[in-house]
């Protein structure tokens, strides 16, 4: 454990403008480039899957036109309609103090 579980703040602000400090603490501590590296890629991770999970306007009505009338296309549809709803639900899990649009 680093000594007084420095905040991530400080080693952000020692990584910019103390880059000696940063990398002593980090060859004493090397846990904490670990928790740097997990609490900086998590935004990043987050805004990717928002963005891969933005459902383009007018798509439910296209998947029911080209389903419409053909039994297998509407279960395979049906199963569509699924998957994507299940990963929304997760990702809103994971993020839920954020909204996803």
């Amino acid at each position: 454990m680093s000594d007084a579980g420095i905040p991530l703040d400080t080693l952000l602000g020692w990584l910019d403008h103390d880059p000696d400090r940063f990398e002593r603490h980090i060859t004493d501590f090397p846990e904490d480039a670990d928790r740097l590296d997990l609490a900086t890629a998590l935004p990043l991770l987050g805004e990717r899957l928002r963005s891969a999970l933005i459902v383009p306007d007018g798509v439910a009505e296209q998947v029911r036109r080209m389903v419409q009338g053909d039994p297998a296309k509407r279960d395979a549809g049906a199963v569509l309609f699924d998957l994507l709803g299940t990963t929304l639900r997760t990702a809103s899990l994971l993020w839920q103090d954020e909204e996803l649009s």
